[in-house]
């Protein structure tokens, strides 16, 4: 359309209509270009109407797009060539326990705990050299000293040589329940052995047990063997009231095992006989 600019087409279609003859050189009457102009009038209302809807939403674009940015639930970052942070939003500020404003201008590798820095720059290195996204978990330092587990994923960014965009995660939480996950696995572990053992090891106190008292069934009181067998006997029923205690640690209710306050073949079956 040759007009684009609202007031100086109202002067063009004002000087056209007090100046121009009755007729023009294409025999067009005054009503005619009157119309003509109005038509184009209208047109350009509607011009900026859609411009005015479009620049609605690109203001609610850019509205959801920067709460996206600040309030998304990864920190995101744009480093430059030398790994300071360009560009940081409020996640990242929460991970890195540091305001925005601090952020900005400085080196991502310094909120690392020392030991993580070497591999972190190995780490930058490889994903400048990769035409591709590369994840890796590092150790951040954290408010009170202690630190937390973070996962970067980085990329090249394409527009500027040597910059970096970055998405930082945090997996604290998910290492601790993993952490938590495998010292329940091991304790499973250990008590299935335990519970095992126990059982293999009463076994044999038992067997020993029944050959005791085969023995002292064939001696009287008096003979030299009866009181060694006696005291074998004797000890053999404290072991097998020790593994019955340790079978009842290995019960899940092990808060819940018997009280030791009877012998313990009274508890297993077997049968205890005095003697003399």
């Amino acid at each position: 359309m040759k007009w684009t600019d609202q007031a100086a087409l109202r002067k063009q279609a004002e000087a056209a209509i007090h100046h121009a003859p009755p007729h023009d050189d294409r025999g067009a009457t005054r009503d005619e270009l009157l119309y003509e102009l109005s038509v184009y009038h209208a047109e350009l209302e509607m011009q900026n109407e859609a411009l005015r809807d479009a620049q609605t939403e690109l203001r609610a674009s850019e509205t959801r797009y920067r709460d996206l940015f600040e309030s998304g639930p990864s920190g995101y970052l744009v480093l430059d060539g030398k790994g300071l942070i360009d560009l940081a939003n409020g996640t990242a500020g929460e991970i890195l326990s540091a305001p925005v404003e601090e952020l900005i201008g400085s080196a991502l590798a310094g909120y690392l705990l020392p030991e993580e820095a070497i591999g972190f720059e190995r780490y930058r290195r490889e994903v400048l050299r990769s035409a591709t996204r590369l994840t890796a978990e590092f150790k951040f330092r954290a408010t009170g000293g202690g630190h937390r587990y973070v996962c970067v994923a980085s990329s090249r960014l394409s527009a500027s040589e040597g910059h970096l965009r970055v998405a930082l995660s945090d997996v604290t939480n998910q290492r601790n329940m993993m952490r938590r996950d495998e010292h329940r696995a091991r304790l499973e572990a250990l008590r299935c052995h335990a519970s095992t053992f126990a059982h293999d090891l009463n076994g044999l106190l038992i067997s020993m047990l029944g050959y005791a008292d085969v023995a002292l069934q064939s001696l009287q009181p008096d003979d030299a063997p009866f009181e060694h067998l006696q005291r074998i006997r004797e000890l053999g029923y404290r072991g097998v009231l020790s593994t019955g205690q340790l079978a009842a640690l290995t019960r899940p209710d092990a808060l819940l095992a018997a009280s030791p306050d009877g012998p313990g073949p009274a508890r297993d079956g077997t049968k205890r006989r005095d003697r003399g």
